[in-house]
């Protein structure tokens, strides 16, 4: 009784210390050591284990793996399952946060197993809800889903509220990340009512925000400021700083998207001195870049870029590259508006600058990612090959073993006098030489197995090689160009210097192009493609040199502003023929993942066209959007995008002066099929040739094909599209009539 009481008492402490961590954290870990020091409980001694390694989650997680892996030897120990099976938890968490997945879910399958034997339903369902978490962190929604409604129908049986609303919560935010807000807010609202029930009233308030968000995403803007004030009320109540904060700046922003600015600068001011008073500069940047934005499209360029300049001092201080590139954009337009062209040239070129440095390291990643993953591939196949070997080794000694067997027993028999004796003894020897020919029959086999195995993985060597060099030459491709760009751009800013300085730009560019191309010229269709597409572009940025040669000659640096577009969309050109490149690397691969989401058609569509309109000016062609304004397909946004742009670039490619391209759609409203549609792009130029119809969408053996205007190129965009379109159950069917024109058709399978 005596000792019950005294863990009683210290279990007390420890809860009460648990219920102060937020602001002395290191106090009640040291609090935690001076009790396990001074208890000879073993189970306490591994409760507190098992906090102490959750304390140091997040900064020290190496002290996470000590702490739960001691807890764990000492449950075990004493047969403390309740212990075992949360060091087991623990430990599955602090693999997650290293990315070890696969032995993150060994220890969770270990400490579900724990649970289920003991029938302790709360540990399963915590186990279960802890799983999800592991399959969404890997992107397997499915999978994530799965285990989450697990754990909220047995939390449910059990009436185990708190996590029932965790579980709920968990689920809501997998649809949303999904893009399925109607779904994620059916959640959203009914782990709002478990926590309404329970009555923690920060938690209450962050589920209101949540509901809000949906709200947002689903543009009911009206019901979403609704929650976010509800939200922000019981933070104020609460005094929670934090989530004052940031409801702040959510109304904000929903006072912004509908473009009512005086009312988005009132909140977002509050929210910008919110985040001021709790010190999170993170938090500051997205205000006050909406606050410049907002004071923008009142034409109050000064405060504009008061609260920009502001935000971008931040973002280079903590360094996070997005927003920067996103400020650094609304300062070179506030700049550009204001009439200050030095200011607007500066910020853009960091905004240039940051931009590609981003796609430079998303691609690298792509890139590393493809060769981790084939390593990966090729060392499973070692081991298996290892394996089999080793079987095959195995079968031929004890074969060798059981011929011997078979061999004496027969010797025995032959020279036994006793015919019953001698018939059991040719029995053996008939059963041990059976065994030994299915042994040697099966070494056969596995030898062959191996054979075919050291084929497959010197075949795949092969192919990874030649991937490799695939990969390298993209890069280098890639570092190439954005120099060139680089130094074209940098001609503008010297207007003293010119003529100079653009005859130098010039003889560079020359040079560096002819390198590249001199590079390329390989037998394998993907170095053509590089060697062909590449140039074109390049040639762009040159003739847009010429042209501010020519209007600096004329003394009219206002035409040489303007020119900041052109380089703008000649830029987009060329990343999107660098994202072509990549893309086919990756289909290649089975690299490329794909959310399909709602998308509103028109919108997307007039997207892609703008990329196109400087060009299409230039060349005299007009580009209609005849997309229906309702319709919204269910379509992976990159995918739509790549193909429509690719589409349109081939249109302009072979559409002569004053023709016409058309972006259009076809919808079967009668029987309201939501996958019967059809996209199609039209255009009026030269059409395809009947007998080269048939492989259009092939990349092998295809040739050059110029343009009407000479334009290089060799079809990997129509071989992207196809491939891209197969992947995602679409088809592209096309219809061409020699001097009439073109059209491309898109839709379901």
């Amino acid at each position: 009784m005596k000792k019950i009481i005294q863990i009683f008492i210290l279990l007390s402490l420890c809860f009460f210390l648990v219920q102060n961590t937020q602001a002395q954290n290191k106090k009640l870990i040291d609090s935690l050591h001076f009790v396990h020091k001074h208890t000879k409980i073993d189970t306490l001694k591994a409760i507190i284990d098992l906090e102490i390694a959750f304390r140091y989650r997040s900064n020290y997680p190496d002290s996470t793996f000590k702490y739960a892996q001691k807890a764990l030897l000492n449950s075990q120990k004493i047969g403390f399952w309740k212990g075992e099976g949360q060091a087991w938890n623990t430990l599955g968490l602090g693999y997650i946060r290293k990315e070890q997945y696969k032995t993150a879910q060994d220890c969770y399958a270990k400490g579900l197993a724990c649970y289920e034997k003991n029938k302790y339903e709360k540990g399963i369902a915590t186990t279960c809800a802890n799983i999800g978490v592991l399959y969404e962190r890997q992107a397997n929604f499915p999978k994530a889903l799965e285990y989450y409604q697990k754990s909220v129908e047995i939390d449910e049986r059990i009436n185990n509220k708190n996590g029932m609303a965790k579980g709920l919560g968990n689920i809501g935010n997998l649809y949303g990340k999904q893009g399925n807000y109607a779904e994620s807010l059916k959640y959203q609202l009914r782990c709002l009512e478990v926590l309404t029930g329970i009555g923690r009233q920060d938690d209450i308030a962050t589920a209101l925000g949540n509901v809000g968000a949906n709200y947002y995403y689903l543009n009911d803007l009206n019901k979403a400021v609704e929650y976010y004030e509800k939200s922000l009320a019981i933070s104020k109540k609460t005094n929670n700083k934090m989530g004052i904060a940031y409801q702040l700046n959510n109304i904000g922003e929903v006072y912004y998207t509908q473009e009512n600015f005086p009312k988005a600068i009132e909140y977002l001011e509050q929210s910008v001195s919110a985040h001021e008073e709790i010190k999170d500069k993170q938090g500051l940047i997205y205000p006050l870049t909406c606050l410049g934005i907002s004071y923008q499209k009142q034409k109050d360029y000064e405060k504009s870029i008061q609260y920009a300049q502001k935000a971008f001092d931040i973002a280079q201080e903590i360094q996070v590259w997005n927003e920067l590139k996103d400020v650094a954009k609304v300062l070179y337009e506030s700049y550009k508006l204001k009439g200050d062209y030095d200011k607007a040239l500066l910020y853009h070129e960091k905004y240039k600058n940051v931009n590609d440095s981003i796609y430079n390291k998303d691609k690298a990643k792509a890139f590393a990612k493809i060769e981790a993953k084939a390593e990966i591939a090729q060392k499973d196949k070692e081991v298996a090959l290892s394996k089999i070997a080793t079987e095959r080794e195995k079968n031929a000694r004890l074969a060798t073993e059981k011929q011997a067997e078979a061999d004496n027993f027969l010797n025995l028999a032959r020279a036994e006098k006793d015919k019953r004796k001698a018939d059991s003894l040719f029995a053996i020897s008939q059963k041990s030489q059976l065994e030994a020919n299915i042994l040697k029959a099966q070494e056969k086999t596995l030898k062959a197995q191996e054979k075919a195995q050291n084929a497959e993985i010197t075949k795949e060597k092969q192919a990874t090689e030649f991937q490799q060099k695939i990969i390298y030459i993209i890069l280098l491709g890639l570092v190439a160009v954005l120099v060139l760009t680089y130094f074209i751009y940098r001609g503008q800013q010297k207007e003293k210097k010119a003529k100079e300085e653009i005859a130098t730009q010039k003889e560079e560019i020359q040079t560096q192009a002819e390198q590249l191309d001199s590079s390329n010229k390989m037998k394998d269709r993907i170095f053509a493609i590089l060697a062909h597409d590449l140039r074109n572009p390049i040639m762009a940025f040159q003739g847009v040199a010429k042209q501010v040669d020519v209007f600096l000659k004329k003394g009219k640096p206002e035409r040489v502003e303007a020119l900041v577009g052109a380089i703008d969309d000649h830029s987009k050109q060329l990343n999107n023929l660098l994202d072509n490149l990549l893309n086919w690397a990756l289909v290649q691969r089975n690299e490329l993942t794909f959310l399909q989401i709602p998308l509103q058609i028109k919108d997307e569509i007039n997207t892609c066209l703008q990329g196109f309109m400087t060009l299409a000016e230039a060349q005299k062609i007009t580009l209609h959007n005849e997309i229906s304004d309702t319709l919204v397909i269910n379509i992976d946004k990159n995918v739509l995008q790549t193909i429509i742009r690719n589409l349109i670039s081939n249109a302009l490619k072979f559409t002569p002066e004053n023709g016409k391209i058309m972006v259009g759609s076809i919808e079967d409203t009668q029987n309201n099929a939501q996958n019967n549609w059809q996209l199609f792009v039209k255009d009026t130029g030269v059409g395809i040739s009947p007998d080269v119809l048939p492989a259009l969408f092939q990349i092998e053996n295809k040739q050059s094909k110029q343009g009407i205007r000479g334009e290089k190129g060799i079809g990997i965009g129509l071989s992207l599209c196809y491939e891209l379109a197969r992947l995602n159950n679409l088809k592209i069917n096309v219809e061409s009539t020699l001097g009439e024109g073109t059209t491309f058709y898109v839709q379901k399978v």
